[in-house]
């Protein structure tokens, strides 16, 4: 038992237990999923031990326990989310530069990390790594919606061709206007 998200640098604490149909007297072995890891020998079947950790880096981090008696060993797996939050199904944000502002959005479904935006106090985020927004998240509410905004790559079109316009607009102008002296 534990928590599923922690902030980095920050100790976190968890509860371990095993049960053996032998009762033989078990070992354990935590893969912290960061390259670090802890063993624990000699713990008597049912007897409930701490166990604390703390990340570095933000990110998420699987975290796997092993318990081994004379004959077998069993594996839980267990997923710890460091300074991001969960974005319900999609996947979630994190706080890469540990400010308090979410920089990166992972997607559960396609595997991507993507960067996102910031529209007043909502993240945007890009589900399938296409380079426009699909979904804003706001943190504080926990509410997510479709985004019906204007996405990054719409609004640098719309800009290219406000420029070309305007520079045509100016030729013409130029044009007539060399025209008139001309005649």
């Amino acid at each position: 038992y534990g928590p599923f998200i922690g902030k980095s640098n920050s100790l976190l604490f968890f509860q371990i237990s095993s049960n053996d149909s032998d009762d033989d007297i078990l070992k354990y072995s935590i893969d912290w999923g960061d390259g670090s890891s802890l063993s624990i020998n000699y713990v008597n079947v049912s007897t409930i031990f701490s166990a604390s950790h703390t990340w570095i880096t933000p990110g998420i981090f699987q975290m796997t326990v092993t318990v081994f008696d004379n004959s077998t060993s069993s594996s839980t797996l267990k997923k710890i989310l460091i300074d991001g939050i969960y974005v319900y199904h999609l996947g979630h944000i994190i706080d890469l530069t540990n400010d308090g502002i979410y920089t990166m959005f992972y997607c559960n479904s396609t595997k991507n990390m993507t960067p996102v935006g910031l529209e007043d106090q909502w993240y945007l985020l890009d589900e399938n790594g296409n380079g426009k927004w699909d979904w804003r998240f706001d943190p504080e509410t926990m509410d997510l919606e479709k985004y019906t905004g204007s996405n990054k790559n719409e609004d640098s079109i719309t800009l290219w061709m406000t420029i070309v316009i305007i520079f045509i607009a100016c030729i013409i102008i130029v044009i007539i206007l060399f025209k008139k002296d001309i005649i």
